[in-house]
């Protein structure tokens, strides 16, 4: 009877220390990871902003697929910029450029047809 008490106390313990999995956790993480749907558009801007208003992500579509020659960006919460990726053929194709949310520089690098270059 007390191993069953402990183990009852212990998952309670647990249970309490530990976070919860609800749509509030997931708030600032990556709405794509989550299964939030979007209506993409087939031609044109896709928007994405954070809980805040803030500008999230922010691409363009051609033809269903993202459009060539157009940089996509994405911004931390607070407002610095997140990365700028091109895209050819719907898959990343030239310069890569990513930044912490301190506005320092965290990588860049060239993509070709989806491969680091």
């Amino acid at each position: 009877m007390y191993m069953i008490l402990l183990y009852v106390l212990v998952l309670y313990v647990l249970m309490r220390i530990m976070p919860d999995t609800d749509v509030d956790r997931f708030a600032n993480d990556d709405p794509f990871e989550v299964g939030i749907k979007y209506d993409i558009p087939t031609d044109g801007l896709f928007q994405v902003h954070w809980p805040s208003g803030q500008l999230r992500y922010e691409w363009y579509y051609k033809d269903g697929k993202r459009a060539d020659g157009v940089v996509s960006k994405a911004w931390w919460p607070n407002g610095n910029l997140k990365s700028e990726e091109n895209y050819k053929n719907d898959k990343k194709d030239g310069l890569s450029t990513s930044w912490y949310d301190n506005g320092m520089q965290s990588y860049e690098g060239t993509f070709k047809d989806g491969e680091k270059d």
